[in-house]
């Protein structure tokens, strides 16, 4: 369970005081006075398993994790319907089962997100979800361009489904050795762009 801990730099130390178990989805920013304690200006943030970060930006899309469940869904209802009906046409019933377990495994949505020193990004596509994992420094990125036009109209399309991922957005991040990545992703381009300009804002504040 995540760890609420309230932060003090003094000097450049910092001093922790633990105040909750409770467990935290968004972060918050505050400003105020503990007089017993001594503390003043104190943030909260969100205490992950080795180091307490704070995000500033994410892509997650509760729409498009709406339709990915449905989507899901329907492909599980029809391999079902189709294996009810094996008795009547076996080879039929295999194809259109194989087909709807393809589609189901195949989709999946992405999430970049945003900390004060990180990029992450993850993949929730069931065939990628345990090697699709990328973390990049803050200080080693030149420049993060997003490029692509994926959006709900394109999820709604059927596009999810593609194996070709050609209809999906880019991501193409340079970094200050001259090294560049590229990959696609299904995070909608709206937010891809968010996440581009926190990113810029970022790297422009550490310059």
């Amino acid at each position: 369970m995540s760890r609420l801990t309230f932060i003090k730099v003094v000097n450049d130390n910092s001093q922790r005081l633990d105040m909750t178990r409770l467990d935290y989805t968004k972060v918050w920013l505050a400003s105020s006075s503990l007089n017993k304690q001594g503390i003043t200006n104190f943030g909260l943030l969100v205490k992950t398993s080795a180091s307490t970060i704070m995000i500033i930006y994410r892509t997650i899309s509760f729409l498009q994790l709406i339709l990915l469940f449905l989507f899901r869904l329907g492909y599980l209802t029809g391999a079902s319907i189709a294996l009810y009906h094996f008795q009547e046409n076996p080879i039929v019933t295999i194809i259109v089962t194989a087909i709807c377990l393809l589609f189901f495994i195949l989709s999946g949505s992405d999430e970049i997100i945003v900390y004060k020193d990180i990029v992450e990004y993850k993949s929730r596509n069931i065939l990628r979800v345990f090697r699709e994992r990328k973390k990049f420094n803050m200080n080693d990125i030149k420049t993060f361009q997003a490029e692509g036009n994926y959006d709900i109209g394109s999820e709604l399309r059927g596009f999810n489904n593609n194996p070709k991922n050609d209809t999906y957005n880019n991501i193409r991040i340079h970094f200050k050795d001259g090294s560049v990545t590229n990959f696609t992703t299904s995070i909608y381009i709206k937010k891809l762009k968010k996440a581009a300009f926190e990113i810029d804002k970022l790297i422009d504040n550490s310059k």
